[in-house]
């Protein structure tokens, strides 16, 4: 789920018609549930939007320009460090910038043509280079088909799944009507900061937003009974100290729809910039409980993003709030 790709811009020179629609259909499933490396500092976007890419159709060259944009739009394009200059005529030069953003952080596949990748790995072996075959290969069938994964509610298979979602977000939301600043909920914790440091390469701190449901809601009480900020501040100390990010707690309550009915706060989620996954159960860590966690088509993610993030489109009642800074 949500792999990233690096894409040799020479593939898209190609003027053999079906290399083109393999191209296409690899394109349209990052759109849809991938990450596209933007290598070399944002460069490597630049080259495919000035290329003219006469060999094709008016209306295959329109249809690639328009997925890379809706890629772009919807932050699945990620940016790479930019990387010491290779030669310009170097044929493989963009092999090995992917190769270099491959040592920090594994690539799903990079692809290129078959006479460039030939040349480029009998030289080097750090990374395998896939030509355009690689697309009807049942090893990207099988990431293609798969929107969901069947784990354990342990660290490490938690980390396993949610890394790929996480690795490249600038904000993270975990959704959990039950999430307390109790002991069980610190893996969870832990994973999203962690990676939320990892992305961060500047001084500038991010954010991750807590939403969780009001003792109000759950047996009438009065707020003051909702954990405090002093007792949240305490409970994510280290993780402010380690890595310099804030979090805001968002306390909600139940609402009722247009007709009335009770709306309660019930699911599991976790949506950042990119993308969104739902869990069917708590994201606490309870090493008798699996999971089933779903990643969400992008219409789905983003209409249910903006229920809990835009104060116009809220389905649940906000209680309270506040910010924990470092």
């Amino acid at each position: 789920m949500f792999d990233e790709f690096a894409i040799d811009p020479i593939v898209f020179k190609d003027d053999d018609i079906e290399k083109v629609m393999l191209l296409t259909n690899l394109l349209c499933a990052i759109k849809e549930k991938g990450q596209l490396a933007n290598l070399n500092g944002g460069v490597w976007f630049n080259v495919i939007n000035e290329m003219q890419m006469s060999q094709l159709s008016p209306k295959r060259r329109n249809k690639i320009r328009k997925v890379l944009e809706v890629t772009k739009k919807r932050n699945h394009l990620v940016e790479h460090q930019r990387r010491p200059t290779v030669r310009n005529d170097a044929r493989d030069k963009w092999l090995h910038y992917a190769q270099l953003s491959h040592e920090e952080r594994e690539l799903f596949a990079v692809i290129s043509n078959k006479d460039t990748l030939y040349s480029f790995s009998n030289n080097h072996t750090r990374i395998r280079i896939h030509s355009l075959d690689f697309i009807e290969s049942t090893k990207f069938e099988g990431w293609s088909e798969t929107r969901e994964a069947y784990i354990r509610l342990i660290k490490s298979e938690l980390f396993s799944t949610l890394e790929p979602v996480l690795r490249n977000a600038n904000e993270i939301h975990l959704i959990d009507p039950y999430l307390a600043p109790e002991n069980r909920f610190k893996d969870i914790l832990d994973i999203c900061s962690k990676m939320l440091r990892y992305r961060t390469k500047s001084k500038k701190t991010r954010k991750i937003t807590l939403y969780t449901m009001s003792y109000l809601d759950q047996y009438d009480w009065k707020k003051d009974k909702d954990p405090s900020k002093d007792m949240w501040s305490t409970f994510l100390f280290q993780l402010l100290k380690r890595d310099n990010i804030s979090f805001e707690i968002i306390y909600l309550t139940r609402n009722y729809d247009k007709k009335n009915d009770l709306i309660k706060l019930h699911d599991r989620f976790i949506f950042t910039n990119q993308c969104g996954v739902r869990s069917s159960k708590g994201w606490d860590i309870d090493h008798k409980s699996t999971s089933h966690i779903t990643f969400m088509d992008y219409d789905n993610y983003v209409n249910i993003y903006h229920e809990y993030h835009d104060e116009n489109k809220q389905v649940f009642k906000r209680v309270c709030s506040f910010l924990i800074n470092p």
